[in-house]
């Protein structure tokens, strides 16, 4: 990973990574970091976790959680990364 973004980047996703494993939830981020957030536009659904302004990683939950279209983050206790994304 770290030759792919990068060895400041690389520890950065670590951390989250580490961050995302003590939570009980993904909400719980929120306390943790300022860098979560949803997507809007098309690509609703997926939840950002920043690592810095040009590098983000996309997640979902690992089980359907939705709940009328959207997703209760406050539920979702396991999560799938779908990307890691950076533009240099």
């Amino acid at each position: 990973m770290q030759r792919r973004v990068g060895a400041v980047r690389a520890r950065r996703l670590a951390l989250r990574l580490q961050q995302l494993r003590v939570v009980d939830t993904v909400a719980d981020m929120a306390t943790l970091t300022a860098r979560i957030h949803a997507l809007a536009g098309e690509l609703t659904g997926p939840i950002v976790l920043d690592l810095d302004a040009a590098c983000r990683v996309l997640l979902e939950p690992a089980t359907d959680e939705r709940a009328g279209g959207g997703v209760d983050w406050s539920d979702v206790r396991q999560v799938v990364i779908i990307s890691i994304t950076h533009r240099d």
